[in-house]
């Protein structure tokens, strides 16, 4: 009776694991268009700001965003050479809750430029590790 009741036991502890594993995986696929979209973001703001001097909005630099049912999307300049993209989370993803990411493009008078790529909210970063990677 004893090994029944372990039997049983283990199978379940194994069920709840593949649960939890499956829904760590499709959180992470869900995220995943978040790197694609910022990099895109950001190329573009380049080559506007190679052949201008400066950054502009999605629509002169040819940007538009994805739709997406799990992430806000938002972007444009905060000054003459600073821009800014953001997504946010539109509702939890797996352990991520209050989640945004976000790039700042900076573009200097000496034609260098600057990127930083965050990521705000606890749990978040495991779903696009290489996210901060975006130059």
């Amino acid at each position: 009776m004893n090994k029944i009741k372990f039997i049983s036991l283990a199978a379940s502890v194994s069920l709840a694991m593949a649960f939890t594993l499956s829904c760590d995986i499709d959180a992470k696929r869900k995220a995943q268009e978040v790197s694609p979209a910022a990099g895109t973001w950001q190329k573009l703001q380049w080559a506007y700001a190679l052949e201008t001097g400066s950054v502009s909005s999605n629509d002169k630099i040819g940007y538009t965003p994805p739709e997406s049912k799990y992430f806000r999307y938002e972007s444009g300049p905060v000054s003459a050479n600073t821009a800014v993209f953001r997504a946010t989370l539109k509702e939890s993803l797996g352990g991520c809750k209050d989640g945004v990411w976000t790039v700042t493009f900076t573009y200097n008078a000496d034609g260098t430029a600057k990127t930083k790529a965050e990521i705000t909210g606890a749990g978040c970063e495991e779903l696009t590790p290489r996210f901060k990677e975006i130059q």
